[in-house]
């Protein structure tokens, strides 16, 4: 436990430094800024100040002696330093309220979600039944009371920073925020099997302690996944701060509106110059460099032609994503013996995604392979097809008793939810507000069913052969899903 702690206390802090120096480097150099004016900003203070606690807290956790208060006081002030960087210390009106929902909403999800680790810890280490028994319902009382504390909470602060219930679907921040409610609801599902779990632990004998382990490693696994939601939730401006530029329900219809997927694509002669061809143009006519996000091009209004190439790109890869959840359906009833060979789609998905994902890069492109990778939307695209080609591989060995490796069965499901959790935190640019909230609205859903997909296999992998049939239909349908969605998928 005092390892995990120091582990976590430590990766606390190298992260907030990382952030701090990046983010100082990055106002030096494109404004006047020298350190010693950084120096006094609230994100520079907070973020050192945390650092320094994490430091601090590895050194007074111990186990020869009782430090609870001074390791309470230690987290405390690092959640004080996150609360300034927030949101809510940022406003002008209602700033002491806002800021107290949202200390008391990060300490309720320290108590409930970053106590999951240590249960599970606790859970494998524990041989006897009864005391298993006993951790469990301690933590699950805890957890209870906890989710209560963070509804409430995160309620009081969408009051603040929504103005309308349109802005779930008008803004990029409601749509993220949709996506964690989302989330919370399978995080609550999955607790709702653990309590039923733990309720009947005292009048087994102990045959559901495995199956409380594994739902907990999916909870912790959803969980951490919407904390990232909620990070991303604070890098984007609140609802009520964009009044203007937001979706309608009359873009909603025109933009999802069901039509047949595109099959034929423009040639590449006919799309538009690169976004790195334009910035270097103006740069050279204005001899300035134009303002730019850091690792973002400047977004470009897309031709017809551009817009034709991309939702073809988005189309295929629906239809094949469709396959792979309909081999998978048919492979699970256990009648199609030919259908166990599905990941090979996804190798050639892999491929397709590789040459076409970005068409103004290597091997298409005018833009070399390393000189694109300094944008991130391109290397996150090479990321990306990098996991699926690996998992493609890997998954049909898996399937095909190719592959004996106790971690083989393992990356399927990781991939597909740690896919999913970059594609929820994956950016777009902010020059078009209204269309970065529309290509949110069309990558969350998408994102959130990777997610439950890649954590109903993992259920399905680590109770193999007891397994509750219940999971291995939830991740193909999630596919199946997923290539619906591609396949309807536009953008004018």
């Amino acid at each position: 436990m005092i390892a995990l702690i120091r582990a976590a206390a430590l990766a606390l802090a190298a992260t907030q430094l990382a952030s701090v120096s990046m983010s100082s480097a990055i106002l030096m150099d494109t404004t006047a800024f020298r350190l010693s004016d950084i120096a006094g900003a609230n994100f520079f203070i907070a973020g050192v100040v945390s650092a320094v606690c994490a430091l601090l807290l590895i050194r007074a956790v111990t186990p020869d002696r009782d430090s609870s208060t001074i390791s309470t006081l230690l987290v405390l002030a690092i959640l004080l330093c996150s609360v300034v960087t927030s949101h809510a210390w940022a406003r002008v009106d209602h700033r002491v309220l806002s800021a107290g929902f949202t200390l008391i909403h990060y300490l309720a999800t320290g108590i409930w979600i970053g106590a999951l680790p240590f249960l599970l810890v606790a859970l494998r280490h524990s041989e006897n039944v009864s005391l298993s028994s006993a951790i469990a319902r301690a933590f699950s009382s805890m957890a209870a009371s906890s989710v209560v504390v963070v509804l409430v909470a995160g309620a009081g602060l969408t009051f603040f920073y929504m103005d309308s219930p349109k802005a779930l679907y008008g803004t990029s921040w409601g749509a993220m925020l949709g996506a964690k409610i989302w989330l919370v609801a399978g995080i609550l599902c999955i607790g709702g099997l653990n309590f039923s779990i733990v309720r009947k632990l005292g009048t087994g004998s102990g045959r559901a302690i495995p199956w409380l382990r594994w739902l907990v490693e999916a909870e912790i696994g959803i969980g951490f996944t919407a904390i990232l939601a909620a990070a991303s939730l604070g890098s984007q401006p609140p609802a009520i701060d964009l009044p203007n530029g937001r979706v309608t329900t009359q873009d909603l219809v025109q933009r999802f509106t069901p039509r047949f997927p595109r099959l034929r694509t423009p040639a590449l002669r006919e799309l538009s110059k690169s976004d790195e061809q334009v910035l270097k143009q103006e740069a050279e006519n204005q001899k300035t460099a134009p303002a730019y996000i850091p690792g973002a091009p400047a977004l470009q209004p897309g031709t017809p032609e551009d817009i034709a190439w991309s939702e073809y790109n988005h189309h295929w890869a629906g239809i094949l994503v469709l396959c792979v959840g309909l081999l998978a359906f048919a492979s699970q009833s256990g009648e199609a013996e030919w259908a166990r060979h599905w990941p090979l789609l996804f190798f050639g998905l892999a491929v397709f995604l590789f040459i076409r994902a970005d068409a103004e890069n290597w091997p298409l492109g005018p833009n070399g392979f390393w000189e694109s990778l300094r944008v991130a939307d391109v290397l996150q695209h090479r990321f990306f097809t990098l996991l699926v080609l690996g998992f493609a591989i890997l998954e049909w060995r898996v399937t095909n008793g190719r592959n004996a490796s106790w971690w083989a069965p393992y990356v399927f499901p990781a991939v597909c939810a740690l896919g999913g959790a970059v594609l929820l935190t994956h950016s777009h640019s902010v020059t078009n507000v209204k269309e970065a909230t529309l290509i949110d609205l069309s990558h969350i859903p998408i994102a959130v069913l990777a997610v439950f997909a890649g954590w109903a296999r993992w259920l399905e992998v680590r109770a193999h052969p007891t397994s509750i049939k219940l999971f291995s239909w939830i991740w193909p349908l999630c596919f199946v899903a997923i290539g619906t969605s591609l396949m309807l998928y536009r953008e004018a």
